[in-house]
């Protein structure tokens, strides 16, 4: 018995639609992360601190969240920087023509 072969090879393409249903995504998974540590935080500052340090608890929770929100955007210019080695006008089209700048750039 054989399997039977796709008649076109299947190809992946990635649409505008689904580039920004990608983003959104990963967008709100990002935003449940930092209010997951921003409500931990806090839960565990009201633990330590008891209940009539609401409001420095809620603070605290916040600050935890900004300052992991702050590494993560950190780590992430980094990377960029490290892997990002091309310089402006080295990168072509697809149709193979560089790349021209949006219409309005300003360009040195």
């Amino acid at each position: 018995m054989s399997v039977p072969q796709h008649p076109t090879p299947v190809k992946f393409q990635m649409t505008e639609e689904k580039a920004l249903t990608r983003n959104r995504s990963i967008g709100s998974l990002g935003t449940a992360l930092l209010n997951t540590l921003a409500a931990t935080a806090t839960a565990s500052y009201l633990i330590a601190h008891g209940k009539g340090a609401a409001e420095a608890g809620i603070v605290h929770g916040f600050a935890v969240a900004f300052g992991v929100g702050a590494c993560f955007l950190a780590l992430g210019a980094i990377i960029s920087a490290v892997l990002v080695s091309a310089k402006p006008g080295e990168i072509q089209s697809e149709s193979g023509m560089p790349a021209t700048p949006p219409a309005g750039h300003l360009s040195n």
